[in-house]
């Protein structure tokens, strides 16, 4: 409330404050002064006033809460339903119009040898500094998510074959380049990519294609690692 303001500010600028209130509490204020007519307010002003920030308060509400539910609270990635419901909307897209896209599946190397030797908490580090690294590369109609433990996949509209092998290289060089600090350790770690081309001309269904890109993905890991395979 107006504790917040001193008294002789309150004196010169006479305020109405705003809660805007949520389920999650109250997440700002709306401040008004004095108007520049010099009238004071109505009571059919501030009801309405009142009644707008009720309905923002709700608009606020219900954004923050669609955020939450389709992003990974650990990463920031998105989920995976989030990510298979795009999976199936880009599919449908790529048939409409005839056009072309990549899945990556992405694991971390040796990630349980790495949690059993450095802790989960470094583990943690890790799967944020991966999920910054990869965003960074990434462009902003790219879907990245966290398929669940160390596991992620990407979505990338608008690709090639060529385009998409080399968004893989790209990844996995960024990602082995990335350090986190452990106890004055810099530590990193290397993934496995498996690509997959979506294409209009065989209509495939998403489970189809994610097990595609989880063969190239079992091919990369079988192939010495830290290294990324096209499904054929």
């Amino acid at each position: 409330g107006s504790d917040c303001f001193s008294k002789d500010f309150l004196d010169i600028h006479p305020l109405m404050i705003f809660p805007l209130k949520g389920i999650g509490g109250i997440y700002g204020f709306a401040i008004f002064s004095d108007k520049l007519t010099g009238n004071a307010y109505t009571r059919a002003e501030i009801d309405y006033i009142t009644h707008m920030f009720s309905v923002l308060s709700v608009m606020i509400q219900n954004d923050m809460h669609y955020k939450t539910s389709i992003t990974d609270p650990k990463t920031g990635l998105y989920t995976y339903d989030y990510f298979i419901n795009k999976l199936d909307e880009t599919t449908a897209i790529v048939r409409r119009y005839k056009h072309t896209a990549g899945l990556l599946m992405i694991d971390i190397d040796h990630f349980k040898n790495f949690n059993d030797t450095w802790g989960h908490l470094a583990g943690d580090k890790v799967l944020i500094t991966m999920a910054a690294s990869m965003s960074a590369v990434l462009r902003k109609e790219d879907c990245l998510c966290r398929f669940g433990g160390e596991e992620f996949a990407i979505l990338i509209p608008e690709t090639d074959a060529v385009g998409l092998t080399a968004l893989a290289e790209r990844l996995r060089k960024t990602v082995s380049q990335s350090e986190v600090n452990v106890n004055g350790n810099k530590l990193s770690v290397t993934i496995s990519l498996g690509a997959c081309l979506i294409s209009a001309s065989e209509r495939a269904e998403p489970k189809v294609l994610l097990d595609r890109a989880d063969k190239a993905l079992y091919f990369a890991k079988t192939s010495g690692r830290n290294c990324s395979a096209l499904f054929p």
